[in-house]
Protein backbone atom coordinates (compact mmCIF):
# COMPACT_ATOMS: atom_id res chain seq x y z
CA UNK A 1 0.00 0.00 0.00
CA UNK A 2 2.48 2.80 1.32
CA UNK A 3 4.96 1.27 -2.17
CA UNK A 4 1.93 2.31 -4.52
CA UNK A 5 1.87 5.65 -2.80
CA UNK A 6 5.27 6.36 -3.23
CA UNK A 7 4.89 4.97 -6.69
CA UNK A 8 1.84 7.54 -7.27
CA UNK A 9 3.60 10.81 -5.33
CA UNK A 10 7.05 10.24 -7.32
CA UNK A 11 5.10 10.18 -11.23
CA UNK A 12 2.69 12.95 -10.05
CA UNK A 13 6.51 14.85 -9.09
CA UNK A 14 7.76 13.78 -12.14
CA UNK A 15 4.79 14.89 -14.13
CA UNK A 16 4.89 18.34 -12.59
CA UNK A 17 8.44 18.85 -12.96
CA UNK A 18 8.17 17.82 -16.91
CA UNK A 19 5.51 20.02 -17.04
CA UNK A 20 6.89 23.20 -15.49
CA UNK A 21 10.41 22.55 -16.88
CA UNK A 22 10.07 22.21 -20.56
CA UNK A 23 10.72 24.77 -22.59
CA UNK A 24 8.04 27.00 -22.30
CA UNK A 25 5.38 26.76 -25.14
CA UNK A 26 3.30 30.31 -24.92
CA UNK A 27 0.33 30.65 -26.42
CA UNK A 28 0.40 32.72 -30.07
CA UNK A 29 0.61 36.24 -30.84
CA UNK A 30 2.18 39.29 -32.70
CA UNK A 31 6.13 39.32 -32.91
CA UNK A 32 7.60 40.84 -29.72
CA UNK A 33 10.84 42.94 -30.20
CA UNK A 34 14.30 42.61 -27.66
CA UNK A 35 13.33 44.59 -24.49
CA UNK A 36 10.27 46.37 -25.11
CA UNK A 37 8.30 43.36 -26.70
CA UNK A 38 5.09 44.55 -28.06
CA UNK A 39 5.03 47.55 -26.54
CA UNK A 40 4.60 49.78 -28.81
CA UNK A 41 1.92 47.24 -30.51
CA UNK A 42 -0.61 48.58 -28.40
CA UNK A 43 -2.70 51.49 -29.23
CA UNK A 44 -3.40 54.08 -26.61
CA UNK A 45 -6.74 54.37 -28.13
CA UNK A 46 -9.00 51.33 -28.15
CA UNK A 47 -6.73 49.20 -27.39
CA UNK A 48 -9.35 46.26 -27.30
CA UNK A 49 -9.90 46.84 -31.10
CA UNK A 50 -6.46 45.48 -31.55
CA UNK A 51 -6.68 42.67 -29.47
CA UNK A 52 -9.79 41.73 -31.48
CA UNK A 53 -8.12 42.00 -34.68
CA UNK A 54 -5.23 39.96 -33.21
CA UNK A 55 -7.46 37.38 -32.33
CA UNK A 56 -8.70 37.10 -35.78
CA UNK A 57 -5.37 36.33 -36.80
CA UNK A 58 -3.78 33.78 -33.99
CA UNK A 59 -6.75 32.40 -32.43
CA UNK A 60 -8.60 33.30 -29.19
CA UNK A 61 -6.11 33.58 -26.62
CA UNK A 62 -3.03 36.22 -27.89
CA UNK A 63 0.20 36.35 -25.68
CA UNK A 64 2.04 39.76 -25.46
CA UNK A 65 4.93 41.07 -23.45
CA UNK A 66 5.66 44.93 -22.79
CA UNK A 67 8.67 45.21 -21.03
CA UNK A 68 9.17 41.92 -19.62
CA UNK A 69 5.64 41.68 -18.63
CA UNK A 70 3.72 38.79 -20.12
CA UNK A 71 -0.26 39.50 -21.28
CA UNK A 72 -2.89 37.16 -22.14
CA UNK A 73 -5.72 38.17 -24.43
CA UNK A 74 -8.90 36.21 -24.14
CA UNK A 75 -11.04 36.61 -27.06
CA UNK A 76 -13.91 34.58 -26.80
CA UNK A 77 -16.25 33.66 -24.14
CA UNK A 78 -14.95 30.29 -23.71
CA UNK A 79 -11.67 31.42 -22.91
CA UNK A 80 -13.19 33.93 -20.34
CA UNK A 81 -15.23 31.06 -19.04
CA UNK A 82 -12.55 28.27 -18.38
CA UNK A 83 -10.32 30.53 -16.96
CA UNK A 84 -12.15 33.24 -14.67
CA UNK A 85 -14.74 30.57 -13.61
CA UNK A 86 -13.29 27.39 -14.11
CA UNK A 87 -10.11 28.38 -12.60
CA UNK A 88 -11.52 31.45 -10.60
CA UNK A 89 -9.03 30.17 -7.77
CA UNK A 90 -5.95 31.39 -9.45
CA UNK A 91 -7.66 33.69 -11.96
CA UNK A 92 -9.03 35.97 -9.61
CA UNK A 93 -6.50 38.16 -8.37
CA UNK A 94 -6.63 41.70 -9.94
CA UNK A 95 -3.76 43.43 -12.04
CA UNK A 96 -1.78 45.84 -10.27
CA UNK A 97 -1.59 49.26 -11.73
CA UNK A 98 1.64 50.78 -10.51
CA UNK A 99 -0.15 54.77 -10.84
CA UNK A 100 -3.03 53.45 -9.24
CA UNK A 101 -1.11 52.31 -6.14
CA UNK A 102 0.93 55.16 -6.17
CA UNK A 103 -2.34 56.75 -6.23
CA UNK A 104 -3.82 55.49 -3.34
CA UNK A 105 -6.34 53.42 -5.58
CA UNK A 106 -5.06 50.06 -3.79
CA UNK A 107 -8.03 50.16 -1.57
CA UNK A 108 -10.39 49.59 -4.74
CA UNK A 109 -11.88 46.24 -5.30
CA UNK A 110 -10.41 46.66 -9.06
CA UNK A 111 -7.37 46.79 -7.76
CA UNK A 112 -7.26 45.22 -5.01
CA UNK A 113 -5.50 41.23 -4.46
CA UNK A 114 -7.56 38.68 -2.78
CA UNK A 115 -7.46 38.06 1.10
CA UNK A 116 -10.31 38.04 3.78
CA UNK A 117 -10.56 41.98 3.09
CA UNK A 118 -11.73 41.66 -0.43
CA UNK A 119 -14.24 39.03 0.81
CA UNK A 120 -15.69 41.07 3.79
CA UNK A 121 -16.34 44.14 1.39
CA UNK A 122 -17.86 42.30 -1.22
CA UNK A 123 -19.80 40.12 1.33
CA UNK A 124 -21.45 43.75 2.51
CA UNK A 125 -22.54 44.70 -1.14
CA UNK A 126 -23.45 41.66 -1.83
CA UNK A 127 -26.19 41.65 0.98
CA UNK A 128 -27.08 45.28 -0.56
CA UNK A 129 -27.33 44.67 -3.98
CA UNK A 130 -28.44 41.17 -4.38
CA UNK A 131 -31.34 40.59 -6.79
CA UNK A 132 -34.17 40.69 -3.39
CA UNK A 133 -32.14 43.26 -1.38
CA UNK A 134 -31.92 45.55 -4.90
CA UNK A 135 -36.05 46.31 -4.78
CA UNK A 136 -35.91 48.87 -1.47
CA UNK A 137 -34.07 51.51 -4.10
CA UNK A 138 -36.51 50.92 -6.36
CA UNK A 139 -38.60 53.85 -5.77
CA UNK A 140 -35.04 55.85 -6.26
CA UNK A 141 -34.47 55.13 -9.44
CA UNK A 142 -38.28 55.70 -10.64
CA UNK A 143 -37.73 58.96 -8.84
CA UNK A 144 -34.42 60.28 -10.44
CA UNK A 145 -34.96 58.65 -13.81
CA UNK A 146 -38.45 61.08 -13.63
CA UNK A 147 -35.92 63.85 -12.92
CA UNK A 148 -33.62 62.90 -15.99
CA UNK A 149 -36.89 62.91 -18.61
CA UNK A 150 -38.35 66.45 -16.71
CA UNK A 151 -34.86 68.28 -16.78
CA UNK A 152 -34.21 66.84 -20.71
CA UNK A 153 -37.66 68.69 -21.75
CA UNK A 154 -36.88 71.65 -20.27
CA UNK A 155 -32.81 71.94 -21.15
CA UNK A 156 -32.46 69.26 -23.87
CA UNK A 157 -28.83 70.83 -24.94
CA UNK A 158 -28.06 69.51 -21.36
CA UNK A 159 -28.80 65.71 -21.44
CA UNK A 160 -25.21 64.20 -20.99
CA UNK A 161 -25.22 66.25 -18.04
CA UNK A 162 -28.80 65.73 -16.88
CA UNK A 163 -27.46 61.69 -17.65
CA UNK A 164 -24.58 62.07 -15.04
CA UNK A 165 -26.48 64.15 -12.37
CA UNK A 166 -28.97 61.15 -12.65
CA UNK A 167 -26.49 58.39 -12.04
CA UNK A 168 -24.48 60.41 -9.42
CA UNK A 169 -28.06 60.95 -7.61
CA UNK A 170 -29.00 57.08 -7.40
CA UNK A 171 -25.55 56.01 -5.90
CA UNK A 172 -25.10 58.80 -3.63
CA UNK A 173 -28.73 58.33 -2.21
CA UNK A 174 -28.54 54.55 -2.02
CA UNK A 175 -24.47 54.68 -0.74
CA UNK A 176 -24.70 57.48 1.64
CA UNK A 177 -28.05 58.31 2.07
CA UNK A 178 -27.39 62.15 0.35
CA UNK A 179 -29.64 63.71 -1.71
CA UNK A 180 -27.99 65.72 -4.98
CA UNK A 181 -28.93 69.18 -5.36
CA UNK A 182 -30.17 70.10 -9.03
CA UNK A 183 -26.60 72.26 -9.42
CA UNK A 184 -24.63 69.25 -9.45
CA UNK A 185 -21.42 71.61 -10.18
CA UNK A 186 -21.93 73.62 -6.83
CA UNK A 187 -22.44 69.71 -4.83
CA UNK A 188 -19.36 70.05 -2.77
CA UNK A 189 -19.09 65.82 -2.33
CA UNK A 190 -20.26 65.57 -5.87
CA UNK A 191 -17.42 67.93 -7.55
CA UNK A 192 -14.97 65.57 -5.12
CA UNK A 193 -16.33 61.90 -6.36
CA UNK A 194 -15.90 63.26 -10.34
CA UNK A 195 -12.51 64.31 -9.81
CA UNK A 196 -11.78 61.00 -7.88
CA UNK A 197 -13.58 58.73 -10.45
CA UNK A 198 -11.11 61.00 -13.52
CA UNK A 199 -8.14 60.04 -12.02
CA UNK A 200 -9.18 56.58 -11.28
CA UNK A 201 -9.96 56.29 -14.58
CA UNK A 202 -6.50 57.30 -16.08
CA UNK A 203 -4.42 56.26 -13.51
CA UNK A 204 -5.75 52.29 -14.43
CA UNK A 205 -5.65 52.55 -18.32
CA UNK A 206 -2.64 50.58 -19.55
CA UNK A 207 -0.91 53.11 -21.68
CA UNK A 208 -1.98 56.33 -19.83
CA UNK A 209 1.01 56.77 -17.84
CA UNK A 210 4.66 55.14 -18.63
CA UNK A 211 5.22 53.55 -14.94
CA UNK A 212 2.03 51.49 -15.69
CA UNK A 213 4.32 49.56 -17.98
CA UNK A 214 7.64 50.34 -16.20
CA UNK A 215 6.85 49.60 -12.17
CA UNK A 216 10.26 50.35 -11.32
CA UNK A 217 9.68 54.28 -12.37
CA UNK A 218 7.18 54.65 -8.94
CA UNK A 219 10.94 55.06 -7.13
CA UNK A 220 11.93 57.61 -9.17
CA UNK A 221 11.59 60.75 -6.84
CA UNK A 222 9.39 63.36 -7.95
CA UNK A 223 11.51 66.45 -8.72
CA UNK A 224 13.46 64.08 -11.53
CA UNK A 225 12.73 65.48 -14.77
CA UNK A 226 10.14 63.27 -16.25
CA UNK A 227 8.53 62.23 -12.92
CA UNK A 228 5.51 64.43 -12.96
CA UNK A 229 3.59 61.70 -12.72
CA UNK A 230 4.33 61.56 -8.85
CA UNK A 231 3.10 64.80 -8.17
CA UNK A 232 -0.33 63.71 -10.13
CA UNK A 233 -0.33 60.71 -8.08
CA UNK A 234 -0.01 62.91 -4.69
CA UNK A 235 -2.72 65.18 -5.14
CA UNK A 236 -4.82 61.91 -6.70
CA UNK A 237 -4.19 60.39 -3.26
CA UNK A 238 -4.90 63.68 -1.32
CA UNK A 239 -8.39 63.98 -3.14
CA UNK A 240 -9.34 60.16 -2.71
CA UNK A 241 -8.40 60.12 1.18
CA UNK A 242 -10.90 63.26 1.10
CA UNK A 243 -13.51 61.14 -0.82
CA UNK A 244 -13.15 58.44 1.51
CA UNK A 245 -13.46 60.51 4.75
CA UNK A 246 -16.06 63.02 3.65
CA UNK A 247 -19.58 61.29 2.75
CA UNK A 248 -18.87 58.63 5.79
CA UNK A 249 -18.52 61.73 8.09
CA UNK A 250 -22.03 63.14 6.58
CA UNK A 251 -23.66 59.56 7.29
CA UNK A 252 -21.97 59.44 10.50
CA UNK A 253 -23.62 63.05 11.48
CA UNK A 254 -27.15 61.65 10.46
CA UNK A 255 -26.85 58.29 11.99
CA UNK A 256 -25.98 60.44 15.28
CA UNK A 257 -28.60 63.34 15.05
CA UNK A 258 -31.14 60.50 13.89
CA UNK A 259 -32.10 61.61 10.81
CA UNK A 260 -30.41 59.47 8.44
CA UNK A 261 -31.90 57.72 5.83
CA UNK A 262 -31.68 54.17 4.63
CA UNK A 263 -28.55 53.40 2.84
CA UNK A 264 -25.67 50.81 2.52
CA UNK A 265 -23.42 52.97 5.24
CA UNK A 266 -26.30 54.06 7.70
CA UNK A 267 -27.58 50.35 7.73
CA UNK A 268 -24.42 48.80 8.30
CA UNK A 269 -23.72 51.23 11.13
CA UNK A 270 -27.14 50.26 12.62
CA UNK A 271 -27.08 46.98 12.14
CA UNK A 272 -23.64 46.40 13.18
CA UNK A 273 -24.05 48.11 15.87
CA UNK A 274 -22.65 52.17 16.44
CA UNK A 275 -20.96 51.66 19.43
CA UNK A 276 -19.28 48.18 17.93
CA UNK A 277 -18.33 49.91 14.37
CA UNK A 278 -16.83 53.43 15.93
CA UNK A 279 -14.50 51.05 18.14
CA UNK A 280 -13.33 48.72 14.78
CA UNK A 281 -10.84 50.28 12.51
CA UNK A 282 -10.62 48.03 10.46
CA UNK A 283 -14.79 47.93 9.74
CA UNK A 284 -14.50 52.01 9.48
CA UNK A 285 -12.26 51.60 6.72
CA UNK A 286 -14.40 48.60 5.09
CA UNK A 287 -17.45 50.63 5.26
CA UNK A 288 -15.88 53.96 3.83
CA UNK A 289 -14.11 50.85 0.61
CA UNK A 290 -17.72 49.83 0.16
CA UNK A 291 -19.15 53.34 -0.40
CA UNK A 292 -16.45 54.13 -2.59
CA UNK A 293 -16.42 51.43 -4.79
CA UNK A 294 -20.44 51.52 -4.82
CA UNK A 295 -19.64 55.17 -6.68
CA UNK A 296 -16.97 53.97 -8.60
CA UNK A 297 -18.78 51.12 -10.22
CA UNK A 298 -22.21 52.46 -10.58
CA UNK A 299 -21.85 56.21 -11.93
CA UNK A 300 -19.49 55.90 -14.96
CA UNK A 301 -20.82 52.56 -16.07
CA UNK A 302 -25.00 53.97 -15.93
CA UNK A 303 -23.67 56.56 -17.26
CA UNK A 304 -21.88 55.38 -20.05
CA UNK A 305 -24.97 52.74 -21.14
CA UNK A 306 -27.93 55.25 -20.95
CA UNK A 307 -25.58 57.74 -22.96
CA UNK A 308 -25.30 55.36 -25.47
CA UNK A 309 -28.72 54.46 -25.58
CA UNK A 310 -29.52 58.07 -26.84
CA UNK A 311 -26.94 57.69 -29.03
CA UNK A 312 -28.71 54.50 -30.31
CA UNK A 313 -32.06 56.20 -30.55
CA UNK A 314 -30.55 59.10 -32.76
CA UNK A 315 -29.38 56.81 -35.42
CA UNK A 316 -32.22 54.12 -35.51
CA UNK A 317 -35.35 55.64 -34.59
CA UNK A 318 -36.84 53.14 -36.10
CA UNK A 319 -36.00 51.07 -33.17
CA UNK A 320 -37.55 53.84 -30.70
CA UNK A 321 -40.69 53.86 -33.00
CA UNK A 322 -41.24 50.56 -31.90
CA UNK A 323 -39.88 50.55 -28.34
CA UNK A 324 -43.05 53.58 -27.74
CA UNK A 325 -45.40 51.83 -29.16
CA UNK A 326 -45.25 48.78 -27.41
CA UNK A 327 -45.38 51.02 -24.26
CA UNK A 328 -47.99 52.64 -25.55
CA UNK A 329 -50.26 48.60 -26.29
CA UNK A 330 -49.27 47.46 -22.92
CA UNK A 331 -49.32 50.61 -20.32
CA UNK A 332 -51.04 52.93 -22.45
CA UNK A 333 -50.02 56.95 -21.35
CA UNK A 334 -52.24 58.07 -18.62
CA UNK A 335 -48.98 56.59 -16.31
CA UNK A 336 -45.54 55.86 -16.60
CA UNK A 337 -43.23 52.66 -16.83
CA UNK A 338 -42.44 51.19 -13.80
CA UNK A 339 -39.87 48.62 -12.85
CA UNK A 340 -42.73 46.17 -12.14
CA UNK A 341 -43.87 46.22 -16.00
CA UNK A 342 -40.52 44.69 -17.35
CA UNK A 343 -42.01 41.67 -17.83
CA UNK A 344 -44.62 42.94 -19.70
CA UNK A 345 -42.22 45.14 -22.24
CA UNK A 346 -39.95 42.28 -23.95
CA UNK A 347 -38.86 44.71 -26.98
CA UNK A 348 -37.91 47.33 -24.08
CA UNK A 349 -36.19 44.40 -22.76
CA UNK A 350 -34.06 43.21 -25.79
CA UNK A 351 -33.20 47.09 -26.50
CA UNK A 352 -31.61 47.61 -23.16
CA UNK A 353 -29.85 43.82 -23.85
CA UNK A 354 -28.35 45.59 -26.57
CA UNK A 355 -27.38 49.06 -25.38
CA UNK A 356 -25.33 46.70 -23.22
CA UNK A 357 -23.83 44.89 -26.00
CA UNK A 358 -23.25 47.52 -28.60
CA UNK A 359 -20.78 49.31 -26.75
CA UNK A 360 -20.06 48.04 -23.58
CA UNK A 361 -18.69 50.59 -21.07
CA UNK A 362 -16.13 48.27 -19.51
CA UNK A 363 -14.73 46.79 -22.69
CA UNK A 364 -11.48 44.74 -21.41
CA UNK A 365 -11.39 43.67 -17.98
CA UNK A 366 -8.06 42.53 -16.73
CA UNK A 367 -7.07 40.04 -13.97
CA UNK A 368 -3.87 38.56 -12.68
CA UNK A 369 -2.59 35.11 -12.16
CA UNK A 370 0.31 34.67 -9.48
CA UNK A 371 1.10 31.23 -10.05
CA UNK A 372 2.22 29.61 -13.45
CA UNK A 373 -0.23 27.81 -15.50
CA UNK A 374 -1.31 25.60 -18.57
CA UNK A 375 -4.24 26.31 -20.66
CA UNK A 376 -4.23 24.07 -23.93
CA UNK A 377 -0.72 23.17 -23.42
CA UNK A 378 0.07 26.33 -23.67
CA UNK A 379 2.73 27.55 -20.65
CA UNK A 380 1.33 30.86 -18.57
CA UNK A 381 4.02 32.85 -16.61
CA UNK A 382 3.17 33.62 -13.02
CA UNK A 383 2.82 37.32 -13.36
CA UNK A 384 0.87 37.39 -16.25
CA UNK A 385 -1.55 40.04 -16.81
CA UNK A 386 -5.32 38.55 -18.22
CA UNK A 387 -7.36 40.30 -20.11
CA UNK A 388 -10.85 39.31 -20.94
CA UNK A 389 -11.99 41.52 -24.20
CA UNK A 390 -15.36 41.83 -23.27
CA UNK A 391 -15.69 43.79 -26.33
CA UNK A 392 -14.87 41.06 -28.76
CA UNK A 393 -17.02 38.84 -27.41
CA UNK A 394 -19.81 41.25 -27.92
CA UNK A 395 -18.84 41.32 -31.64
CA UNK A 396 -19.26 37.49 -31.72
CA UNK A 397 -21.02 37.00 -35.19
CA UNK A 398 -21.73 33.43 -34.79
CA UNK A 399 -23.95 34.82 -31.77
CA UNK A 400 -24.47 38.75 -33.09
CA UNK A 401 -24.80 39.24 -36.96
CA UNK A 402 -23.43 42.23 -38.43
CA UNK A 403 -22.66 43.42 -34.54
CA UNK A 404 -21.99 47.31 -35.11
CA UNK A 405 -25.74 47.61 -35.83
CA UNK A 406 -27.80 48.04 -33.02
CA UNK A 407 -30.67 45.52 -33.64
CA UNK A 408 -32.95 44.25 -30.44
CA UNK A 409 -34.51 41.68 -31.90
CA UNK A 410 -31.38 40.00 -32.05
CA UNK A 411 -32.85 38.72 -28.24
CA UNK A 412 -36.80 37.77 -29.39
CA UNK A 413 -36.42 34.33 -30.25
CA UNK A 414 -34.37 33.11 -27.31
CA UNK A 415 -36.59 29.60 -27.59
CA UNK A 416 -35.06 28.74 -30.93
CA UNK A 417 -31.85 30.59 -30.08
CA UNK A 418 -31.09 29.89 -26.27
CA UNK A 419 -27.11 30.05 -26.87
CA UNK A 420 -27.19 33.69 -27.59
CA UNK A 421 -25.40 34.82 -24.23
CA UNK A 422 -27.27 37.90 -22.56
CA UNK A 423 -24.85 41.05 -22.88
CA UNK A 424 -26.62 41.85 -19.45
CA UNK A 425 -24.92 38.86 -18.03
CA UNK A 426 -21.54 39.47 -19.94
CA UNK A 427 -20.41 42.65 -18.74
CA UNK A 428 -20.37 42.79 -15.24
CA UNK A 429 -17.18 40.08 -15.13
CA UNK A 430 -16.96 36.37 -13.98
CA UNK A 431 -16.49 34.32 -11.10
CA UNK A 432 -15.37 35.57 -8.08
CA UNK A 433 -15.04 38.68 -9.43
CA UNK A 434 -18.09 39.46 -10.90
CA UNK A 435 -19.26 42.49 -10.00
CA UNK A 436 -21.97 43.01 -6.96
CA UNK A 437 -24.11 45.90 -8.21
CA UNK A 438 -24.86 43.90 -11.50
CA UNK A 439 -28.71 44.05 -10.17
CA UNK A 440 -28.53 47.55 -9.20
CA UNK A 441 -26.65 48.22 -12.66
CA UNK A 442 -29.51 46.91 -15.28
CA UNK A 443 -32.80 47.86 -12.79
CA UNK A 444 -31.44 51.49 -13.26
CA UNK A 445 -30.86 51.45 -16.45
CA UNK A 446 -34.53 49.65 -17.73
CA UNK A 447 -36.09 52.48 -15.51
CA UNK A 448 -34.59 55.37 -17.19
CA UNK A 449 -34.90 53.81 -20.70
CA UNK A 450 -38.38 52.64 -20.14
CA UNK A 451 -39.62 56.20 -18.91
CA UNK A 452 -37.26 58.22 -21.59
CA UNK A 453 -38.99 56.13 -24.57
CA UNK A 454 -42.60 56.77 -23.02
CA UNK A 455 -42.15 60.72 -22.37
CA UNK A 456 -39.34 61.82 -24.73
CA UNK A 457 -38.54 61.71 -28.35
CA UNK A 458 -34.95 61.54 -29.21
CA UNK A 459 -34.06 62.89 -33.23
CA UNK A 460 -30.96 64.22 -34.69
CA UNK A 461 -29.85 67.66 -34.85
CA UNK A 462 -30.54 69.83 -37.88
CA UNK A 463 -28.13 72.07 -39.83
CA UNK A 464 -28.83 75.38 -41.40
CA UNK A 465 -30.55 73.42 -44.13
CA UNK A 466 -33.04 71.33 -42.06
CA UNK A 467 -31.01 68.73 -42.92
CA UNK A 468 -29.96 65.68 -39.84
CA UNK A 469 -26.50 65.52 -38.50
CA UNK A 470 -25.95 61.98 -37.92
CA UNK A 471 -23.60 61.71 -35.13
CA UNK A 472 -20.54 59.47 -35.28
CA UNK A 473 -20.47 56.26 -33.15
CA UNK A 474 -16.80 56.76 -30.75
CA UNK A 475 -15.94 55.95 -27.85
CA UNK A 476 -13.58 57.39 -25.52
CA UNK A 477 -10.10 54.74 -24.05
CA UNK A 478 -10.14 54.20 -20.08
CA UNK A 479 -10.93 52.24 -17.26
CA UNK A 480 -14.44 52.87 -18.17
CA UNK A 481 -15.83 53.90 -22.05
CA UNK A 482 -18.17 56.44 -22.88
CA UNK A 483 -19.39 57.99 -26.37
CA UNK A 484 -17.73 61.23 -26.98
CA UNK A 485 -20.17 64.08 -26.12
CA UNK A 486 -22.86 64.40 -29.48
CA UNK A 487 -25.69 66.70 -30.19
CA UNK A 488 -29.53 65.53 -30.71
CA UNK A 489 -32.95 66.80 -30.18
CA UNK A 490 -35.66 65.78 -27.31
CA UNK A 491 -39.06 66.54 -27.70
CA UNK A 492 -42.20 65.78 -25.54
CA UNK A 493 -43.90 63.17 -26.53
CA UNK A 494 -47.48 64.47 -25.96
CA UNK A 495 -49.02 67.47 -23.82
CA UNK A 496 -49.80 64.90 -21.44
CA UNK A 497 -46.36 64.06 -20.65
CA UNK A 498 -45.78 67.56 -18.27
CA UNK A 499 -48.23 66.64 -15.96
CA UNK A 500 -47.07 62.89 -15.45
CA UNK A 501 -43.38 63.97 -15.02
CA UNK A 502 -44.41 66.94 -12.57
CA UNK A 503 -47.80 66.45 -11.26
CA UNK A 504 -47.58 69.78 -9.09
Amino acid sequence: MHEAALYVAVFAALYILWRYTKPTHHPPGPFRWPIVGNAFDIPTETPWRQFAEWGKQYGDIVYLRVFGRSILVLNSLEAITDLYEQRSSIYSDKSPRAMGELSGFGRILATRLNGDDVRETRKLLNTEFGPRAIKRHTHILEENARRLCLSNIEHPEEFLGNIHRMSVANIMRIAYGYVVGEDVEADELVVLATQVMHDVSTALAANTYLVNSLPFLRYIPAFVPGASFQKTAARSRETFDLFLRKPFEFVLNQVNSGTAMPSLLSNALEENGLENSMSNATYLNRLKDAGAEVYGAGTDTNASIISSFYLAMVLYPDVQRRAQEEIVAVIGDERLPRLSDRESLPYVGALVEEIFRWNTPAPAVTRAILVPDVYRDFHIPAGTVVVANLWAVTRNESWFPDPETFNPERYLNRDKEPQIPEPTSLIFGFGRRSCPGSYLAVDTVWTAVAMTLATCTISPELDAEGKAVLPEVRYTSGAFSHPYPFCCQIHRRSEGVSELLDPQ
